[in-house]
């Protein structure tokens, strides 16, 4: 990433409006409210995970050439 800030750009009032009215026609996802955005928190760093990682180790069988088990 390069060391000059990023710059957004944002929409006229025409272009908010186009683009509200255009998300209010999805009728599988219509907009957030004023009152469903103020529940979202900002999230600062990783995510928590819900569980502990489980180590996981392969077991390799490996069989030499002459057919019976090598053991390390």
């Amino acid at each position: 990433m390069s060391a000059q800030k990023m710059r957004i750009e944002m929409p006229t009032p025409e272009e908010d409006a186009a683009i509200t009215a255009a998300a209010m026609l999805d009728l599988d996802n219509p907009p957030l409210s004023d009152l469903e955005l103020t529940q979202f928190r900002r999230m600062v760093g990783r995510p928590k995970t819900p569980t502990h990682k489980i180590s996981v180790v392969p077991y390799v069988n490996l069989i030499g050439l002459d057919g019976n088990e090598i053991h390390s």
